[in-house]
């Protein structure tokens, strides 16, 4: 069922304002409704005008009300919407919703660079949680964080609105994906199969509407209405550019919107352009953050094809061995390089046609991170998807909380520090500033893996690398080898393909005694019992997770010897499964607004590993504000020989969100103590002991704070009252 929040047919009761704009203006103006929309017969719409040429970092649009509840929504809402009428612009559209337990979560209405129709669309979010009510939607706003595609424009905004249950009504057109060939590429030949999909998952493609063109020529097309593609075979193709355009509408009467168009390039001649190469890691003239970097390029040549024999890589002019598969070429130095030093790379490559390439760039490695001051028992903190740094916020709570836990970890025993990813909002080179400064307040070596939020906005890596080094290495840190990997646009694949076989050349090769693997996007989100969370993170796609689970359940095999442990964030909690021996650790309690209940494991937090010479555990340890007893008495009196559980509540850091509160109870780390073990003993789930007449101190310490009870074991006949409850901070 659909429900009107806001019709949007005035700008009484709204406000518009921007962050790195010139102008943020809106009006009131008329429009045609849209032709498919039945839910509101009114013919205007709010236009939000902005400006954000010459503003460098993220520029954001916002469209709000100016009483903040105002657009309620209900309990039962299962998406969220409105129609927006646009001209193709490159931004991204967003709406930010407020739930009733006071988190906040930002959903996009497309994706990034997304606004990229004519006319009218419906756009809509499905929410990845329960409402709780109250819960309103914040603001609309359109983001851009690339200087290229910032500019001056407008959008037309009308009729916000929720969707419960099973909405059976079809608001958008077909989708269109898998364009073949790919846009911008050449093609080395005069007969070829222009194809595509086309899918709409509601009403259906109508197959009598898809129309095909090539250079504005119809093409007699194939559609498959099971699988959606659509394909055309074109021959005598003479060398040039060639452009397609296809248009479709789904049974509704939706078009799809854009339609689908491109460009492609034919080339008949002989080859005589030299294979294409382009550098991965580590970037012309960035510092590394390990000694044993993955240096890797792409290359490619799309005519006669690479000629494998021909790559040569050379380092500082030695010739080393690679690996060359995925169109991507790599080396792994199998010891570590010299610290501090500047590096030249050079490449050769040649076609199988015989045209030769060359490549060169240089790089210097960082400092040594030092290894641990004993290699018998150390401690390593892991945290992740904190802070997410945004220099055009003036309050940041995800910082304030990232800080709260960097104040107690600069107070643990670690010598190296492993953060998850996502320290950034959006990839900007003042957000990496922010982020640089943020990793050193830590005051701890460390490296890091990169997540989905460093290339928010660009899909790229130079300022990550610039900021932070390579996105993957090796560090072998005592009886640990830490091998980074890449898992930003979602999955390993999407990443890079070509470092499925460099894991497993990374692990077969691995000199310590245990692995870890330090990705941000965890393979899926389900528990150790089998239940899935369903909150939209982890690799989202099943085939790619079970390869993971597959590659690294036969190394464990094939290392007898030693755990594996893979550490991951992005999903905004705590969890912890084992799968064919190989250890999976989720930590995203950073500081960013938790993804489920703290009972489910979405509570703030930050992971202490303990290793020793054998084996390797960990500490989960919450960011707590206070301790508070359970205990319905304001005394605590016992017998001789009596036995009482005490229980307790951690009350945790938020800088103004939403309270949250858990037991002190596994997985949580906490200690208790007795100040006298002849009188009380306290064992390590809070059962109080009374051993004989006295008193004593019962200590819980869990996560920074401390509750002190004050205990009295009496004898059987005495009655006495009069006692304490008390708690502070460490």
């Amino acid at each position: 069922m659909i429900r009107i929040v806001d019709p949007l047919h005035s700008t009484t009761e709204l406000q518009c304002y921007g962050i790195r704009m010139e102008r943020v203006t809106m009006e009131a103006v008329d429009m045609p409704r849209p032709g498919q929309w039945s839910h509101s017969s009114h013919h205007q719409a709010v236009r939000l005008h902005y400006d954000c040429r010459s503003r460098a970092g993220t520029s954001a649009a916002y469209l709000a009300p100016i009483d903040v509840q105002r657009w309620q929504m209900n309990s039962c809402a299962s998406a969220i919407g409105c129609w927006i009428h646009a001209e193709p612009c490159g931004h991204w559209l967003r709406i930010a919703i407020v739930n009733g337990d006071g988190t906040e979560r930002s959903l996009d209405l497309t994706s990034p660079k997304g606004m990229n129709w004519h006319g009218w669309r419906c756009v809509t979010a499905d929410l990845p949680f329960a409402l709780e009510e109250p819960a309103y939607v914040r603001h609309i706003y359109i983001v851009e964080t690339d200087m290229a595609d910032k500019n001056v424009g407008y959008v037309d905004i009308r009729d916000l609105f929720t969707i419960s249950g099973h909405e059976s009504e079809d608001l958008r057109g077909p989708e269109w994906s898998d364009y073949d060939p790919k846009p911008g590429t050449t093609v080395y030949a005069s007969a070829l199969v222009v194809s595509l999909r086309v899918l709409d998952h509601q009403s259906g493609v109508q197959p009598e509407s898809i129309e095909m063109r090539i250079n504005n020529q119809w093409l007699d097309h194939h559609y498959d209405g099971v699988t959606g593609l659509v394909h055309a075979p074109v021959a005598a193709l003479v060398s040039g550019e060639y452009h397609i355009l296809v248009q479709a509408h789904d049974c509704a009467g939706n078009p799809a919107n854009p339609p689908a168009e491109w460009a492609f390039t034919v080339e008949l001649g002989p080859d005589q352009k030299a294979p294409i190469m382009r550098v991965m890691m580590p970037l012309d003239g960035t510092v590394t953050r390990s000694l044993r970097p993955r240096i890797a390029l792409r290359i490619e040549d799309s005519h006669s094809g690479v000629d494998e024999n021909s790559i040569r890589i050379e380092l500082n002019g030695c010739l080393v061995i690679h690996r060359y598969q995925d169109d991507t070429a790599c080396y792994t130095p199998s010891e570590t390089l010299n610290a501090e030093s500047e590096y030249f790379v050079k490449v050769e490559a040649s076609d199988l046609a015989g045209n030769r390439s060359e490549l060169t760039w240089t790089f210097q490695t960082g400092a040594v991170i030092p290894q641990p001051s004993s290699d018998k028992a150390f401690e390593i903190t892991i945290i992740g998807d904190g802070g997410y740094l945004n220099s055009a916020l003036q309050v940041n709570v995800c910082d304030l909380q990232l800080q709260a836990h960097i104040a107690r970890i600069q107070n643990e025993s670690s010598e190296l520090l492993l953060y998850t990813g996502d320290i950034v909002e959006c990839d900007t080179l003042d957000n990496y500033k922010l982020a640089v400064q943020r990793m050193e307040n830590f005051r701890l070596p460390y490296v890091m893996t990169i997540g989905n939020h460093e290339i928010a906005g660009t899909n790229q890596r130079t300022h990550y690398q610039q900021a932070f080094g390579e996105t993957n290495f090796v560090l072998d840190y005592a009886n640990l080898t830490i091998i980074g990997v890449d898992t930003a646009a979602g999955h390993i694949s999407a990443s890079d393909r070509s470092q499925w076989s460099w894991l497993a050349d990374m692990m077969d090769q691995a000199a310590g005694q245990h692995i870890v693997i330090l990705m941000h996007t965890p393979p899926d989100e389900s528990d150790a019992c089998g239940y899935d969370h369903q909150t939209g993170h982890g690799f989202m796609d099943e085939g790619e997770a079970q390869r993971l689970y597959a590659l690294l359940a036969q190394a464990k095999v094939q290392r007898a010897v030693g755990e594996m442990l893979v550490l991951c964030g992005d999903f905004h909690a705590y969890m912890y499964k084992k799968v064919d021996n190989v250890h999976y650790l989720i930590t995203g309690g950073g500081g960013k607004q938790t993804h489920v209940p703290p009972e489910s494991g979405g509570f703030y937090h930050y992971i202490q590993l303990c290793v020793d010479e054998e084996r390797v555990c960990w500490k989960v340890v919450p960011l707590l504000e206070r301790i508070r007893c359970d205990y319905a008495s304001t005394t605590l009196i016992i017998k001789r020989g009596q036995t009482v559980q005490v229980t307790a509540t951690g009350e945790f850091v938020t800088q103004g969100l939403m309270a949250m509160a858990m037991p002190i109870m596994p997985p949580l780390h906490y200690t208790w103590s007795s100040s006298n073990l002849q009188v009380v003993r306290v064992t390590a789930s809070g059962f109080v002991i009374g051993v004989r007449e006295g008193r004593a101190v019962a200590t819980l310490s869990c996560g920074g704070c401390t509750l002190c009870i004050d205990i009295k074991v009496i004898s059987d006949d005495d009655c006495d009252t009069g006692h304490r409850v008390h708690t502070n901070k460490e």
